[in-house]
């Protein structure tokens, strides 16, 4: 499902509550789809493997995709439309922690990790909400290992 850009006439997926997209406004996802470019991945699709450079942050616009850790824990995460993911591999120049699989058609924001660093230091506002999800994905992770 999509709705028109506020600014730009575009469609623009309706992501789902919470995602990353959610918490933009229409001028934020604007500002952040003109940084980027859309590509497109089909079912069964590998969209980057664990151990890869991360040169890139990418967003969800629409499709299901799956993270998987080869370290023996499987699946870490399903994650649907308005979703970011990559960008603690592109922001610290790591290697890609998992490889993300596409389980349905998808549709992608790709970013280069430079225009996603401009892009949250254009926005404080932005940028902490995102610091705060990484503490509390952070703490949930650790609760899941039992730390």
């Amino acid at each position: 499902m999509t709705m028109p850009s506020a600014t730009t006439g575009q469609a623009i997926p309706i992501p789902e509550p919470g995602s990353f997209l959610a918490m933009l406004s229409d001028s934020e996802r604007d500002a952040l789809i003109a940084r980027g470019s859309v590509e497109h991945r089909g079912a069964g699709k590998t969209i980057f493997r664990e151990g890869e450079d991360g040169t890139s942050v990418l967003v969800l616009l629409s499709g299901r995709v799956r993270a998987i850790s080869a370290d023996g824990s499987g699946t870490m995460t399903t994650l649907g439309p308005g979703s970011l993911f990559g960008e603690l591999s592109a922001i610290c120049g790591k290697p890609r922690s998992a490889t993300v699989l596409a389980l349905e058609d998808a549709r992608l924001l790709a970013l280069p990790a430079q225009e996603y660093t401009a892009f949250l230091e254009a926005d404080s506002k932005i940028a902490n909400a995102l610091l705060r999800r990484y503490i509390e994905r952070s703490h949930m992770i650790d609760g899941l290992r039992g730390s």
